[in-house]
């Protein structure tokens, strides 16, 4: 009898979940069903603002100079060597003229010191050797401004032609 009993009741449960499901199925309302397929996402995005550098750089001369051209614009892209502006160079061929007659001058007194004085050899000597050691400072100072980019190759030729009449003096 208890088999009875819970067969009926399995049964009267399982009427009355039916019931409900009927009940409910009416009551409810319909929404779209969208099958899952596998494609490409697409993105967009539409955005405003403003872009900024990452680093800004401050330019300083290393020499002082009057500009003769300017070869790139504000907010040109640069490389690495590239020539910003060409500076005035009278100042560095007077210099050199300047470093030729003092060679010239040495010259002179080398010859003088071929004569008979062996005092104003040694000092004409030392002065040679000075002058050489003024033209090694000025290639020096010419290849710093090349390699900062305020300097042409030009003068860097000009200073090393300096340098070699110099030591071929003071020789």
């Amino acid at each position: 009898m208890s088999v009875l009993v819970c067969s009926a009741r399995v049964l009267l449960g399982a009427a009355l979940v039916a019931a409900a499901a009927v009940a409910l199925a009416g009551c409810g309302r319909e929404v779209p069903g969208y099958v899952a397929a596998r494609r490409t996402l697409v993105q967009r995005v539409v955005a405003s603002g403003r872009v900024m550098a990452s680093a800004r750089v401050t330019l300083g001369a290393v020499a002082l100079g009057k500009v003769q051209s300017v070869a790139v614009d504000e907010g040109d892209r640069v490389r690495s060597g590239q020539l910003l502006l060409k500076l005035d160079d009278a100042a560095l061929r007077a210099a050199l003229d300047e470093a030729r007659a003092r060679v010239a001058e040495a010259a002179a007194r080398v010859d003088q010191v071929r004569g008979p004085g062996a005092r104003s050899a040694s000092e004409a000597v030392r002065q040679a050797e000075l002058r050489v050691a003024l033209a090694e400072r000025e290639l020096e100072r010419t290849r710093a401004l090349a390699a900062a980019g305020s300097s042409s190759p030009a003068q860097l030729d000009a200073a090393e032609k300096a340098l070699a009449l110099a030591r071929s003096q003071q020789e």
